[in-house]
């Protein structure tokens, strides 16, 4: 039977052909044909890893104390020797990198407000467009791991995510211009102990770890630590000039074993 499909409406032409498509009786088994696979073309397109180091001082030679950079990245990639910077502050940078401009086209001057920060890269509406939006909007998955901008996120909005990003991992104060936990130090020759208002501790072993790459806080002698906490609670009572030099206290008693040469300042 033939159906006078051709001067249809659009909308009943599709109402015919689904039904058709509904109704038609499913074919015999002994005369079903596996339908030739469709070969669907490899996105060829390839992926993007970005991996974004911050405050490597020259003059410190922070790179030197940094084996597995220099051995990573640095001797497995590309050096510009010529390469500079307009303003050598995290924030700038940061956005020089998501909008490829440069500060004074973009307009963020330093890492806090009102010249600078995240407050100040929100304010000119400059997350509407980055290097994020771009790859979304060439089919991309772009996904952030670690800081973002100094001052994010806003009090106000802790769980604001800028446009183009697919997945999201940053920290909820990783700028310096937010509230930090207090802290007190103390380093020798031998050790290096930090106590934080969080209730954390660092303990470095300067000697086989002077890089300072694992904590051994956790898992440390019971006495060294009460030493290292009773001698840092010591610098409590110093003040003026007498806090200057480590001589000026009196170093608690420790075991033989635990012999901590202290360090003038």
């Amino acid at each position: 039977m033939r159906y006078p499909l051709i001067g249809m409406p659009p909308t009943m032409l599709l109402l015919v052909i689904m039904l058709f498509i509904v109704q038609a009786p499913a074919p015999a088994p002994a005369t079903t044909q596996a339908l030739a696979p469709v070969a669907v073309a490899a996105d060829t397109r390839p992926n993007i890893l970005l991996i974004l180091t911050d405050d490597l001082d020259l003059r410190l030679g922070s790179l030197g104390v940094m084996p597995n950079l220099q051995a990573l990245l640095a001797a497995q990639g590309t050096s510009f020797s010529q390469a500079f910077v307009p303003i050598s502050l995290c924030c700038p940078s940061r956005a020089s990198l998501l909008r490829g401009q440069y500060p004074h086209n973009h307009g963020v001057y330093t890492n806090g407000p009102a010249t600078g920060g995240f407050q100040r890269f929100q304010e000119l509406g400059l997350e509407e467009q980055t290097v994020a939006t771009a790859l979304q909007g060439a089919g991309y998955r772009a996904v952030l791991l670690g800081k973002h901008l100094n001052g994010y996120p806003d009090p106000a909005a802790e769980r604001f995510i800028p446009p183009g990003w697919s997945e999201w991992y940053s920290p909820a104060s990783d700028n310096a211009a937010a509230p930090r936990a207090a802290y007190q130090g103390l380093r020798t020759a031998t050790y290096k102990y930090v106590e934080y208002g969080t209730g954390e501790r660092e303990l470095y072993d300067l000697v086989t770890d002077p890089y300072e790459l694992k904590n051994l806080a956790a898992g440390a002698d019971p006495q060294l630590l009460a030493a290292l906490q009773s001698w840092l609670a010591s610098y409590g009572s110093c003040a003026g000039a007498g806090c200057r030099s480590a001589d000026a206290i009196t170093a608690p008693s420790l075991p033989v074993t635990i012999a901590l040469p202290m360090v003038r300042q």
